[in-house]
């Protein structure tokens, strides 16, 4: 992940309630475990 979509996300999580934080955090863990699964197969 770019340094820049870790920025984004940050500002993404502090602008969210804390509930909503622990969902998204799960969702942003899923899409980079999906990410490097992607880019081991190539």
């Amino acid at each position: 992940m770019t340094p820049l979509l870790l920025s984004r996300i940050k500002l993404i999580l502090n602008g969210l309630f804390e509930d909503n934080r622990k969902l998204a955090l799960i969702i942003i863990e899923a899409i980079a475990n999906q990410h490097s699964k992607n880019t081991a197969i190539e």
